[in-house]
């Protein structure tokens, strides 16, 4: 029974692996009615997080209430210290007002809190970084934003991945492309 508990196991860690293209990227798909783009599970013990980010025109959405178009979605971050929902940090991006906006946002004991980094335009590649140290250092595009940390466990730290909403799902299919 052991064996086949085992194996199992490493079918699942197999096919829940994101999976990098010829130039390193992973294509991260929110499809159409979903808020996920993956359920890997990969954990990270990294203090300071770089990547690379570019999003299509598919990043253009009107959601159906208005007042749901400033919610924040999620781009890619990390858990900090155990339940991402608990404590966590990571980039954001959202479409109002005809721009693509890049966010920094955290969660610290299930309240969560954003702030606006910079804006970007579509089909270009930008350079990201997330430093955790004492604050959550966020960067992109030349703008910092520096987030309070409350100070957590250093283990269990995993990455979070392309997320759609709050309230609603993605109105139509979404494709982000990653490197990390």
């Amino acid at each position: 029974m052991y064996k086949v508990k085992l194996f199992l196991l490493m079918i699942f860690l197999l096919l829940s692996c994101n999976k990098k293209d010829s130039n390193g990227y992973t294509n991260f798909t929110i499809k159409k009615g979903n808020h996920k783009s993956s359920i890997a599970l990969e954990y990270t013990d990294k203090q300071t997080f770089n990547f690379t980010v570019e999003f299509d025109s598919s990043a253009i959405y009107k959601t159906q209430y208005p007042e749901d178009q400033y919610d924040v979605n999620k781009l890619i971050g990390i858990s900090d210290g155990g339940f991402h929902e608990r404590n966590s940090a990571r980039f954001g991006w959202r479409w109002v007002d005809n721009n693509l906006e890049l966010m920094a946002y955290t969660h610290y004991q299930g309240n969560f809190y954003f702030d606006k980094i910079t804006n970007l335009e579509l089909n270009k590649e930008y350079n990201c970084s997330l430093i955790l140290n004492d604050n959550y250092i966020f960067t992109c595009n030349g703008q910092t934003i520096i987030m309070k940390r409350w100070r957590n466990d250093k283990s269990n730290n995993y990455y979070l991945w392309p997320y759609f909403g709050g309230n609603e799902t993605a109105p139509h299919t979404i494709k982000i492309k990653v490197k990390y």
